[in-house]
């Protein structure tokens, strides 16, 4: 638990196009956030939903319980904020790169500092829980199943009944993210294929950056503790469906936070995207270049394969000799008579 950094989009898909939108003209932009992450996980246990059972009052029982635990809500999260920022801010950002060249950079980074105060409320933590409401976390999940078999007696009750209710329940502890938006990177360029120009053009319009450090929304949700728990006669559940992520507007000033990690510059993206011809080439031959090492390593592998298989061939062949020798003694008579008949 802590405070980390998160990006969306993940560096991975920053080198796909569809990461990058067309502004028109042959110009291309793309977005990138960081977030800031902090963890945090609640001491109080909470009692989820129980199975309740009738059972012999003064008696000793053993019963089997399989669960399922989430993993992990890392992925599930991620996911929800990507979604919710490209659908409510990605595309009203990159559509103020297009303002850029009446405004410049400064009148862009006024802009952008603008948009985001104005999105980075409860419009936009609204978009988050609904995206986090009909995305529940096991289904983006691998999730744990564990067999538990727990024994209790079951005491007699104060009202000599022969029988007594039992309710065999999970605790859960409460996590809670608190997510800021620490910066927005933007980038914008001119983009001609080698297809369509000699060398190709690739031309960075701009490329800024644009520190917010604003709240963004606190995600909760339950993780279960390891062992079941039962008690007798009465029980009250406090969470009546673990598996939900919950979210809600974040009231609360950026805090002190860790150094921030290093980000590979959108530009760098930008020559993989969309390369020039003398970039593709010196790419194509890093790739050969790269398969050459290999092939040196499975070289002296195939060699020992075939000083193997040699003495092998050998002795097959050595073998397969006196019956071949023998097929054409046997064939010697048989073209002789066939060639008097043919006189």
């Amino acid at each position: 638990m802590g405070k980390e950094y998160v990006q969306s989009p993940l560096p991975h898909a920053l080198v796909n196009t569809s990461a990058w939108a067309g502004l028109g003209g042959g110009r291309f932009g793309a977005v990138r956030f960081l977030f800031l992450v902090d963890r945090r996980v609640e001491s109080k246990p909470y009692n989820g939903p129980a199975e309740e059972s009738d059972l012999p009052a003064g008696s000793k029982h053993a019963v089997s319980i399989e669960q399922s635990w989430t993993l992990a809500h890392t992925d599930t999260v991620q996911d929800a904020i990507t979604s919710t920022v490209t659908v409510n801010l990605s595309t009203t950002l990159l559509a103020k790169l297009g303002a850029k060249a009446e405004a410049g950079v400064p009148g862009l980074k006024a802009a952008v500092s603008a948009e985001i105060q104005s999105k980075f409320g409860a419009e936009l933590a609204q978009s988050l829980a609904s995206n986090l409401t009909t995305t529940r976390a096991y289904s983006l999940q691998a999730l744990k199943k564990v067999t538990e078999t727990i024994e209790f007696n079951v005491p007699p009750p104060a009202d000599g009944s022969l029988t007594r209710k039992v309710f065999v329940y999970q605790k859960f502890t409460k996590h809670i993210w608190d997510i800021y938006l620490h910066s927005v990177d933007l980038i914008d360029l001119i983009y001609v294929a080698p297809a369509l120009l000699k060398d190709g053009k690739r031309d960075i319009q701009s490329e800024v950056t644009v520190v917010a450090r604003v709240p963004f929304a606190r995600i909760e949700f339950f993780m279960p503790q390891s062992k079941s728990s039962w008690t007798f006669d009465t029980y009250t559940a406090e969470v009546a469906e673990p598996d939900l992520v919950t979210s809600g507007f974040l009231h609360a000033q950026y805090p002190e936070a860790p150094t921030l990690p290093p980000k590979i510059p959108l530009s760098d993206f930008a020559r993989e995207v969309f390369p020039k011809k003398k970039e593709k080439k010196e790419a194509a031959r890093k790739a050969a270049a790269a398969k050459k090492p290999a092939a040196k390593k499975a070289a002296p592998a195939k060699k020992f394969a075939a000083k193997k298989a040699a003495p092998a061939k050998k002795t097959a062949a050595k073998k397969a000799a006196p019956a071949r020798k023998a097929a054409a003694r046997k064939a010697v008579p048989a073209r002789k008579a066939a060639a008097r008949a043919g006189r």
